[in-house]
């Protein structure tokens, strides 16, 4: 565990980049679950314990779909989903860069090994005959474009945001579907930690899930949080189910977030100034 003052924040503008494509994206996905009611669900910007965050997690009769939205510039050359590298076409050149599909079904991997076989999901999985479908679509923003798309196949896809809904709608008539299992699914998902955005009187933000909030009075529950804000002396909360809590800041308030590339629990200390909330904006 470290302390905040030892966590580094992003620039504003760095995060708000990468937070439009993410918002543009959970928007399209939002109005496709509209018109897909009760048959897809959409669970944003969840933190599964020791994952860090999803962007999107859709919730379908046949199904889970993991979406990943990357804002990345430029023209990618030809390349296969599980290649180490691959090499995108900037302004000042062609550049070989880290394969982000590989770390994103990492992510995937982990999700499937320790949260969807644990006991909590033993209905779910027996209404799949014993496996949940997983499919990943990694999703780049309008500022991508490809000399060539990757080929797709059963674990994961690329599109952009300008094909996402084709992409989703492809994976949900791609397996049987199991009434009410989509529902199942989206009431399993949306226990887990969200993530959201933490200012305090430091310049820049840091992108993390609240973890764990207590007090003198008593110990508050993340499930469900909106926002959490802490003027030093209260803590105000509200839900979204739209609950509102006040509790005093004499405890500590426990994240979860990034650090230097791995996922650490990050301690802030009592009487501190912050103001966390879920939207990304």
């Amino acid at each position: 565990m470290i302390e905040l003052s030892q966590v580094d924040f992003e620039t504003e503008e760095l995060h708000l980049g990468g937070v439009r494509t993410e918002d543009a994206g959970l928007q399209i996905l939002t109005r496709l679950a509209k018109r897909y009611r009760h048959e897809i669900f959409i669970t944003e910007r969840v933190a599964p314990d020791g994952l860090g965050e999803f962007d999107a997690i859709c919730c379908m009769d046949s199904g889970l779909v993991v979406v990943d939205f990357k804002r990345w510039a430029g023209d990618f050359y030809p390349f296969a989903m599980r290649d180490e590298q691959i090499c995108v076409v900037r302004e000042r050149g062609a550049v070989w860069v880290d394969n982000p599909i590989r770390k994103v079904l990492g992510k995937t991997s982990a999700l499937l090994r320790e949260h969807l076989k644990s006991p909590e999901w033993a209905s779910v999985r027996r209404a799949f005959s014993g496996q949940i479908p997983v499919h990943t679509i990694v999703c780049f923003g309008p500022t991508t474009t490809f000399d060539e798309m990757p080929e797709p196949d059963d674990r994961v896809s690329v599109c952009t945001t300008r094909t996402l809904v084709r992409a989703v709608e492809d994976r949900f008539t791609a397996n049987p579907g199991v009434v009410g299992a989509g529902a199942q699914l989206q009431g399993l998902t949306s226990v887990w930690p969200r993530w959201g955005v933490l200012t305090t009187q430091r310049k820049g933000v840091l992108r993390c899930a609240i973890w764990r909030i207590q007090s003198s009075d008593w110990d508050a529950a993340v499930w469900g949080l909106q926002s959490l804000e802490s003027d030093g002396r209260k803590l105000k909360l509200q839900y979204q189910s739209g609950r509102k809590l006040t509790l005093p800041a004499d405890e500590p308030v426990y994240l979860r977030a990034y650090v230097q590339g791995a996922e650490r629990q990050v301690r802030v200390p009592a009487n501190t100034r912050f103001r966390w909330r879920l939207t990304g904006r």
